[in-house]
């Protein structure tokens, strides 16, 4: 097991053989589970895959479809005010989930994948609130702390149609069991660069960004039409054309 502290990094093979890793050498671990220690920041771990991007660029290429950490630095080492910090996330969260999925053309398929999202602080009844980050800058992360989240749900799709009647999401997924597998080093930086990366270099995410901003500006101003769903009598789901014809999400249900 390899366990990142604050100030250093060890290498567990038991409780009486450990080992300091170098920050240099971490690469040849990838492999190993992974324990970080509690209050390790986003900054301690981006610090990491800086050191060792030279590798970390070849061997994450595809988790960060092709974008090199190297893009990213100055973005993260941007000067910003206490103040401009994501206030409402307590911590950062790498998790995975085992899903299946079951569709209305009665085809299934399953999706077993690692994520990260910022944490929000619990309300009255202890619930919490995911935030994305694929739109934040590194330079307002690197101050929070990132933790592991080794509890993998699994969960099925209990076959219930959104064109249903009385359909409820609630209803629609249902979590059969929650295992505690520690995850892979690997898998830990991969979710991390991959989310970083999903809109590209910096300059493209901004980008990305300002035109979804501009486009929910145009929205609450109503300087754009929406398509409104609507509900026939036997609950199939349709969007009304401008010649007044019913265009009915699923294809293949009977209008």
């Amino acid at each position: 097991m390899i366990k990142i502290g604050k100030n250093k990094i060890i290498l567990e093979r038991d409780m009486s053989d450990t080992t300091e890793v170098a920050i240099n050498d971490l690469p040849m671990y990838l492999g190993e589970p992974l324990e970080i220690e509690e209050g390790v920041t986003f900054k301690r771990i981006f610090d990491i895959c800086i050191m060792n991007r030279h590798i970390f660029n070849i061997v994450f290429h595809s988790f960060t479809r092709g974008h090199n950490i190297d893009l990213f630095i100055e973005d993260y080492l941007k000067e910003i005010e206490e103040s401009e910090f994501v206030s409402e996330i307590e911590y950062y969260e790498v998790y995975r989930v085992f899903e299946h999925h079951i569709y209305d053309d009665k085809t299934e398929d399953n999706e077993y994948y690692y994520g990260i999202h910022g944490v929000g602080k619990p309300d009255e009844n202890g619930n919490t609130i995911s935030y994305g980050l694929s739109f934040t800058p590194l330079c307002k992360m690197k101050n929070k702390p990132i933790k592991t989240n080794n509890e993998l749900d699994i969960t099925i799709d209990t076959g219930l149609s959104f064109d249903s009647k009385d359909f409820k999401f609630e209803d629609k997924y249902k979590t059969l069991h929650k295992a505690q597998i520690p995850m892979t080093l690997f898998n830990f930086i991969g979710a991390m660069l991959f989310e970083i990366t999903f809109y590209g270099a910096p300059d493209d995410r901004d980008k990305v960004g300002d035109d979804l901003t501009e486009t929910a500006r145009q929205i609450d101003a109503g300087e754009v039409e929406l398509l409104k769903m609507e509900k026939d009598e036997n609950g199939k789901i349709y969007f009304e054309s401008e010649d007044g014809t019913k265009d009915y999400l699923n294809k293949n249900d009977d209008a």
